[in-house]
């Protein structure tokens, strides 16, 4: 494994579980909204050297960022 392999996995992990804490969804509904099998996320958050693990997409990275900015403008437009 390379040295940024590792890094990679920590980053896609942790973006994932983050993007799915701050929409405030199931792994369920965020696999849905990604037009994704459960599996298929689950296999997004395996560590790297599982043989299931696969590398997240740029189209799916760009989508959950979407979803993660939409979140931001619509907390951004209601009252406090």
């Amino acid at each position: 494994m390379k040295s940024g392999e590792r890094t990679q996995f920590m980053a896609q992990q942790a973006f994932l579980e983050h993007a799915m804490q701050q929409l405030s969804m199931s792994r369920e509904q965020f696999a849905a909204q990604l037009g994704t099998s459960l599996k298929g996320l689950e296999r997004w958050l395996l560590p790297c050297s599982a043989s299931d693990y696969h590398d997240l997409d740029e189209p799916v990275w760009r989508l959950v960022r979407e979803m993660l900015r939409n979140r931001c403008a619509g907390r951004a437009g209601q009252p406090q």
